[in-house]
């Protein structure tokens, strides 16, 4: 890896961790150059272009990883049977987030994701983004088509919802296993994985008002 290269892997850990301790407005490019070992002010704009354009390159590389990942599941589960149940689809829909809560330097980026993506200015563009991943277009389709009792204009609500509340839930537990918390634990995993998938299908398959 070239001193560039370093360099540039040098302000992606650095951001990720800051963004996931105080959120973007939190952080400034002093923070984060100087957590990254960086000298020169004009680092972060000599490799990416400006703080935004580094925020946007942290939720492009943490979500085509996840996708990648989630892809992977979801075939798998096709592979066995043509009409999985919601609550499989949600599983695997799951996997790359939940396999993140077990390593420390995966869980800061769950972390990053829940404070960025909360972030009207980046909503957009990361919604945009997602609805060209091949991963979430196939799990959302799995997913509509378990939806038939819920009015065809609150499906995609309904997925939205549950997709945040299980991103921040996710990043919940992460920031609980990191981070002691005088009145609260972590669930174990195995229960936390178990879980959320329960409260997901429920969210979605609510009774309409």
């Amino acid at each position: 890896m070239t001193g560039a290269q370093l360099g540039r892997e040098a302000l992606i850990e650095a951001s990720t961790a800051l963004f996931a301790e105080r959120g973007v407005d939190g952080v400034s490019l002093g923070d984060i150059h100087r957590a990254s070992g960086h000298r020169n002010r004009s680092a972060t704009a000599y490799h990416f272009g400006g703080k935004e354009e580094l925020v946007k390159e942290l939720i492009t590389m943490v979500v085509e990883d996840h996708d990648g990942r989630r892809l992977d599941a979801l075939e798998r589960l096709l592979a066995g049977t043509d009409r999985p149940d919601l609550r499989s689809v949600l599983e695997a829909t799951l996997t790359p987030l939940m396999e993140d809560l077990t390593d420390g330097p995966l869980r800061l980026r769950l972390r990053m994701m829940a404070n960025v993506i909360a972030d009207e200015r980046y909503m957009g563009f990361t919604q945009a983004f997602m609805q060209t991943l091949p991963g979430l277009g196939l799990s959302t389709t799995l997913i509509i088509g378990h939806l038939e009792p819920v009015p065809a204009e609150l499906q995609v609500e309904r997925i939205v919802l549950a997709t945040s509340f299980g991103l921040r839930t996710i990043a919940d537990q992460a920031r609980l296993i990191d981070s002691a918390h005088p009145n609260r634990e972590p669930l174990d995993l195995a229960t936390f994985r178990a879980q959320l998938p329960l409260l997901l299908e429920a969210l979605l398959l609510a009774p309409a008002p």
